[in-house]
């Protein structure tokens, strides 16, 4: 009985994937590119500068550690909170009807991951993003350094209807 146990044990391991390592950052820049060419373009967008923000972009910083292994795949994933950081094509498809010019001023208007405030920063002169969960709000901002993103302002803030 001791053996089945063990064998059990040692299947519920392997299945899990414990011990898989991490996609290393080509890995990641290899399904960024997927990403844009199968899931953005198929479905219509089209705006260059919103493709290469899209594939620049490292959207596996905005999202918790033991989650980033799925950042490119096709759906929203949980950043705690109660929150979820956008499905690519949703954060594409909301950027291109903007049509952002490098002039343009952004506010947005919760922050979340800060990975639309990241897009945004590659296409316009500034963004200014709140988010009225702090934690995430200090979240967004150390993904925007991350990325080198110096003209991304994160705050935390809540406002009341008067």
């Amino acid at each position: 009985m001791r053996i089945v146990a063990q064998y059990l044990l040692f299947a519920a391991i392997v299945t899990t994937g414990c011990g898989q390592q991490a996609p290393t950052a080509a890995e990641f820049a290899a399904q960024r590119q997927r990403m844009v060419e199968q899931q953005l373009k198929p479905r219509g967008i089209k705006d260059e500068r919103v493709l290469a923000a899209m594939a620049k972009v490292p959207r596996e910083e905005f999202i918790p550690v033991d989650a980033r292994a799925d950042a490119y795949e096709d759906g929203p994933l949980p950043i705690g909170y109660d929150q979820t950081i956008s499905q690519p094509y949703v954060v594409a498809f909301m950027t291109e009807q903007l049509r952002p010019k490098q002039s343009d001023r952004v506010l947005e208007i919760g922050s979340g991951s800060g990975y639309q405030a990241a897009i945004l920063g590659e296409l316009v002169a500034a963004v200014y993003t709140i988010e009225i969960v702090e934690p995430l709000a200090k979240s967004a901002e150390r993904g925007a350094v991350r990325c080198d993103h110096r003209d991304l302002r994160a705050g935390e803030g809540s406002a009341t209807a008067c």
